[in-house]
């Protein structure tokens, strides 16, 4: 079924439910970026701009619909590789174009509820399944979502997935590949300078299934089992099965406060390796204060790096996005991060560590620093610097800022 026909559907079920919507309530907003990169000595910049415009209906007790625009402009185009052009300069993903981000028909009952169509996804930190919206196309998908809630607090979640509508942009056909979009890196430069041309297509065709289990019947502690089951259509290698635990302890002890997360996750490919994902992360906060260690590793079997091909790309493992993509000998990351806040100011200071998972070289090392101001409710000033050290001729050094200007009408 192609995209077209998915909305039309959607459409339909919409127009079924009739005209009488008991409420709408529709909103408006604006984010605009300064990107500027440096990669191996090459410079890049970009300016751009997104609109969204989002209406959500209640239609009556039980059905509900949402419809969400974007509209993201882009200036400074010769200066920057986005996905859609690559011209050997740094990539800053932030595409042009107009997307039908959001159309989703819910319906909600006593026992279960119940989403069809496109749709946002974000599972716990984002790591396996995500919007990965700090870019300004979000990724959606277009799935059917069933979501029941179990015992006193604890919900069990299943998914089934499509289609991935990607941050590169819907509509982006890669087979046979388009002239001018390169499927190995540019000359002169490093493997890995650019992805592949599936890895920049717009949509991933997919027959993936995914459940998620959380329990949250004690005290201070959460607990989540996962399972995913990934069938990538367009991009096979990503393809995988995945079966995970999540474990999370916050306790306050004033004054100061604790929280504890531990995750474990084995993957398997049919008929190909099987590495694992371990992660532990300790916090303590004081008053304003809040300290951060964290241990992450992606890793490696028989050189095949563990994926994460539904998750964000961004939040992890620094802002630079060196590893978006897994080495093929995996990677260790080891960080430390100090948060402050006081309103209404948010400041984080991050240092991580690199590593092949497989034998222990050094990858590099990273510093990162966000500022985020929220002066008043409609309006957020956010600046992201990356600076990444390579340790590697084939991960050369990258300096990467961002400067967002969101507000909301």
């Amino acid at each position: 079924m192609t995209g077209k026909r998915r909305t039309t559907l959607t459409g339909l079920l919409l127009f079924s439910l009739g005209c009488g919507a008991a409420e709408h309530s529709t909103d408006v907003s604006a984010r605009a970026r300064l990107a500027d990169a440096t990669v191996a000595g090459e410079s890049g910049r970009a300016a751009s701009l997104l609109l969204r415009a989002r209406m959500a209906s209640r239609w009556n007790r039980q059905w509900s619909s949402l419809v969400e625009i974007d509209h993201v402009s882009s200036a400074w185009q010769d200066d920057h590789s986005d996905g859609r052009r690559l011209n050997g300069r740094p990539l800053i993903p932030d595409v042009p174009g107009t997307e039908l981000n959001q159309l989703a028909l819910r319906y909600r009952g006593a026992e279960i509820e119940v989403t069809l169509g496109r749709q946002r996804l974000e599972w716990d930190d984002q790591r396996f399944l995500g919007s990965d919206s700090f870019w300004q196309q979000d990724q959606t998908f277009d799935a059917l979502a069933l979501e029941r809630p179990l015992l006193m607090s604890s919900r069990w979640q299943y998914l089934y997935i499509g289609r991935a509508n990607r941050i590169f942009g819907r509509g982006r056909d890669l087979n046979p590949p388009e002239s001018g979009y390169p499927s190995y890196p540019a000359d002169g430069k490093p493997p890995g300078y650019y992805p592949d041309d599936y890895s920049l297509a717009g949509e991933h065709r997919h027959d993936s299934h995914l459940t998620r289990l959380e329990l949250n019947e004690w005290d201070y502690t959460q607990l989540v089992l996962y399972g995913l089951a990934v069938d990538n259509r367009d991009q096979p290698s990503t393809s995988n099965h995945t079966l995970g635990a999540r474990y999370r302890f916050s306790y306050q002890a004033h004054p100061l406060r604790y929280r504890l997360l531990l995750e474990v996750a084995a993957q398997e490919r049919p008929g190909r390796p099987q590495p694992h994902y371990h992660l532990a992360e300790l916090a303590v906060g004081y008053q304003s204060l809040e300290g951060l260690g964290r241990y992450e590793v992606l890793g490696s079997d028989q050189g095949e790096g563990f994926t994460t091909p539904l998750g964000s790309s961004y939040l992890f493992q620094g802002f630079a996005g060196v590893f978006a993509a897994t080495p093929d000998d995996g990677v260790e990351d080891r960080s430390l991060r100090l948060n402050w806040r006081a309103h209404p100011w948010e400041v984080s200071v991050r240092h991580h560590w690199f590593s092949a998972q497989t034998d222990g070289r050094d990858y590099g090392r990273e510093w990162n620093i966000e500022v985020q101001l929220k002066p008043a409710r409609p309006q957020e000033i956010a600046l992201r610097c990356a600076n990444f050290q390579g340790e590697s001729p084939y991960l050369p050094d990258q300096r990467r800022a961002y400067l967002d200007y969101r507000y909301n009408f």
